[in-house]
């Protein structure tokens, strides 16, 4: 059986205080450091053969730091695993509630919503695992919302805001 793990990214930089999104000029804040080192000490005796990353530089950062115990690792970058399209990005955190629903109702209709999120996630991973590296462990390297949209699928549970956010994970983007 291939195994899978899904790695998020760790916190980033946002002096200005807006909705990252998929904006550029982001990148990890000390503590986002910090755990990509903590992550990758526990990835250490993990044996690696792969790891798919966002193209976003948060999501790179960490993957270099988790690709220094594990050299022998093919790096892919993979669009699939990026963060959420929204026409939130780059609006001031200040002006967007607490707790603000980004998908429900879409600002635009470009925005996706969580089940395009995990339909996106779930063809790369499916792909990944029936066809790329059986009985092999590749790590993901995506964000929050991908990688809890793609968990509310697995769990059969319905697309909501409140679901996805079920697990307390509320801190901003």
């Amino acid at each position: 059986m291939t195994t899978c793990l899904l790695l998020r990214t760790g916190e980033v930089e946002n002096p200005h205080g807006i909705v990252p999104g998929r904006l550029p000029g982001f990148t990890l804040s000390e503590i986002g450091r910090r755990r990509a080192e903590v992550a990758a000490a526990h990835l250490e005796r993990v044996p690696l053969v792969a790891v798919y990353v966002s193209p976003l530089a948060p999501a790179r950062q960490t993957c270099d730091i988790i690709v220094r115990t594990h050299p022998e690792a093919t790096v892919y970058n993979a669009d699939l695993l990026t963060q959420v399209r929204t026409s939130w990005q780059g609006e001031r955190l200040d002006h967007v509630q607490p707790r603000y629903n980004y998908f429900e109702p879409r600002r635009h209709e470009s925005d996706e919503t969580i089940e395009d999120l995990f339909h996106r996630m779930n063809h790369l991973v499916r792909r990944i695992i029936a066809d790329e590296y059986p009985d092999q462990m590749v790590v993901c390297i995506s964000h929050r919302d991908p990688i809890g949209a793609f968990r509310l699928g697995l769990e059969g549970e319905s697309f909501t805001m409140d679901r996805l956010r079920a697990n307390g994970d509320d801190f901003p983007r």
